[in-house]
């Protein structure tokens, strides 16, 4: 039987495109998602345009609001894991507080892109299906909240954003592991 995952939205890089006239827009990564066969194959995938987050004038109050929706999410929809879609500018802070606000054994794993889904080196849906295949992977079951960022898993605890441009940004002294 396929595990059910539950992505929850919150903006970010990986959602950001340019309109014909060259102006930065966010679109709904919704649809996005849909056009990836082998999501499917993974999990039975339910997408929750929960917020777009701007990094710039995100408050603490969001982070509450996203520990809530991921409680919401755990006990009324009954998922075998998350998978948090964010911008990667907070995304180290935001992992960690939902590390230190939500007890659960299921897995939740953040994830993002550095580089928007136009350019020709688009590093969002590597990401995203890196992070599906840990989020259903019963090995990582009961080990916190994790980052899944170019096919490398980090704890939150531990994880740190090194480089603003960089798609290997996200360091660990010891990661938990890779993606293969």
């Amino acid at each position: 039987m396929k595990k059910k995952i539950e992505i929850i939205l919150l903006g970010g890089t990986i959602a950001s495109t340019l309109d014909e006239n060259g102006k930065e827009i966010v679109m709904d990564l919704s649809e996005y998602i849909k056009t990836f066969y082998e999501m499917n194959e993974i999990a039975d995938i339910s997408v929750n345009s929960f917020k777009q987050l701007s990094g710039y004038n995100t408050q603490t109050i969001d982070l509450i609001d996203t520990a809530n929706e991921i409680k919401r999410v755990i006990s009324e929809n009954h998922v075998d894991g998350i998978v948090v879609v964010m911008g990667t500018n907070l995304m180290e802070e935001f992992s960690f507080g939902i590390q230190v606000l939500i007890d659960t054994d299921i897995p939740i794993v953040f994830t993002g892109a550095m580089r928007t889904p136009s350019m020709k080196s688009a590093d969002g849906a590597g990401n995203l299906l890196a992070s599906l295949r840990v989020a259903a992977s019963n090995a990582c079951r009961n080990c916190g909240v994790l980052v899944v960022m170019d096919d490398t898993i980090h704890s939150a605890d531990y994880v740190k954003k090194m480089h603003p441009q960089n798609t290997s940004t996200f360091k660990s002294e010891f990661p938990l592991g890779y993606v293969a």
